[in-house]
């Protein structure tokens, strides 16, 4: 168990797969080996080069420029095809062309570059031996199957360069070792700040839940004055009083559970559905409303809520207000520069699956971030955002046994499909100008 611990460690450590390190190795990959091409070949006049072995490598780096435009390009095979292009194009061409130009010492000044280079993309020492050796061991083998065909006949000084080939792998290493070691730091001092940012962002709605009970009490009791005789507090007042202070107490408590959920979250710990019971949807999404922190009267005349039938579901109603609390949060935020946006809430109950959608009339969501909406951090044009908040949505519903099945943009008068789980599509017919539909599957016991 350790050993396999030890070695998916090395393979995450040595596999860097960051925006820069795409371009940076696509684009020098690429266009070095394309150019040098033509450079030994009709400048230096190498004896062997060859324009089709080079060609794989310029294809292999073009390859790896997908994943910019898609970030879910070949998904978790990705990693794979990282590693064949840097073998194919450092280890393995360098060491095949090293040998067919029998150890000249330009490429042998290729082959300490080509060690520097490597290690500066796999900063781990195990993953840096295997794709070292795996592209040298291959290089070896192609030598054999590739003509022109001749014995080795190497004049430099074996054991020199093999003492500078061994320093420069280890002052490489260290080096990369260092360098990753300042990225870490960086990238924890980045966490850190989303961390806070996302707690602040988070607990803005409980803090405005806990102002609105304040006001609400202070409405309620009378006003004291030292001259005068205080008048007694009606039962209807006290009422109030005693359901505001409830109020503010479970905002307070639903405030602590964000913020571990926040914590939870930036730490990847994995959601307990032991602790999930069966609840009524219709009741929970009803008190996630009545909780929510409305900015006025008029944001609560907004929001509309339609259920023709409930259900139960098997969940953390901390978690699903959470979830709910983000899909509302975000909707007005951006419904903001229309004021005749409106949000509704519909539950649906199903034969296999039930439904709870959640909409807005606002101004929808672009379609170059549809794909990117659920990746964690990803935020677009929210002041104050930190991307948290749908990441861990899909977490959570996903731990439901369920999923946020999609989220659809539209612009003018449009015919909307809901896409279904098992493939078959419903149709509805919207007039509004501008609309954004969030669907979400959510799998549990009809009542």
């Amino acid at each position: 168990m350790h050993v396999i611990h030890f070695i998916k460690s090395s393979i995450r450590q040595g596999t860097q797969i960051s925006h820069f390190n795409i371009i940076a190795g696509s684009l020098i990959g690429a266009i070095g080996h394309f150019g040098l091409y033509f450079v030994y070949k009709f400048i230096f006049h190498n004896r062997w080069e060859n324009m089709p072995v080079r060609l794989v490598g310029v294809a292999l780096c073009i390859g790896v420029l997908f994943k910019v435009r898609n970030p879910n390009f070949l998904g978790k095979y990705f990693v794979f095809y990282w590693h064949t292009m840097l073998i194919y194009i450092l280890p393995f061409i360098i060491t095949l062309f090293t040998l067919k130009n029998n150890f000249d010492e330009p490429w042998l000044t290729w082959e300490i570059f080509m060690i520097f280079v490597l290690i500066s993309f796999v900063p781990n020492f195990l993953m840096f031996l295997f794709d070292l050796g795996i592209g040298v061991a291959a290089a070896f083998i192609a030598f054999q199957f590739i003509p022109p065909f001749f014995a080795l006949e190497p004049t430099f000084n074996i054991g020199h360069y093999s003492i500078v080939a061994v320093f420069s792998i280890l002052a490489g290493f260290m080096i990369s070792l260092s360098n990753l070691k300042g990225i870490i730091a960086t990238e924890n001092n980045t966490v850190l700040q989303i961390l806070a940012s996302s707690i602040a962002h988070e607990m803005r709605n409980p803090l405005a839940q806990v102002k609105f009970s304040f006001e609400r009490i202070l409405s309620e009791i009378p006003i004291k004055h030292s001259n005068t005789i205080t008048e007694q507090i009606s039962s209807e007042s006290l009422g109030q009083v005693y359901l505001s202070v409830a109020q503010g107490k479970m905002a307070v408590a639903r405030g602590a559970q964000i913020v571990d959920m926040i914590l939870s979250e930036t730490r990847n710990k994995i959601i307990d559905p032991n602790s999930f019971t069966y609840c009524s949807c219709f009741g929970i999404t009803r008190k996630a409303l009545d909780e929510y922190g409305y900015e006025s009267d008029e944001d609560r005349q907004k929001m509309t809520l339609d259920c023709n039938e409930d259900f139960f579901i098997k969940a953390d109603e901390t978690l699903y207000v959470f979830v709910l609390f983000n899909l509302i949060i975000n909707a007005f935020y951006f419904m903001k520069p229309y004021p005749d946006a409106r949000i509704s809430i519909r539950l649906e109950k199903g034969g296999s699956h039930n439904r709870v959608y959640v909409r807005d009339t606002g101004p929808g969501i672009p379609p170059e971030n549809l794909s990117l909406l659920f990746d964690a951090y990803f935020t677009s044009g929210k002041k104050g955002g930190t991307g948290l908040g749908l990441s861990y949505c899909k977490r959570v519903m996903r731990a439901f046994n369920g999923d946020i099945l999609n989220l659809l943009y539209f612009r003018g008068q449009c015919e909307k499909s809901y896409l279904q789980s098992k493939g078959d599509i419903k149709h509805d017919t919207d007039r509004q100008r501008e609309s954004q539909t969030v669907q979400q599957r959510v799998q549990g016991r009809c009542c």
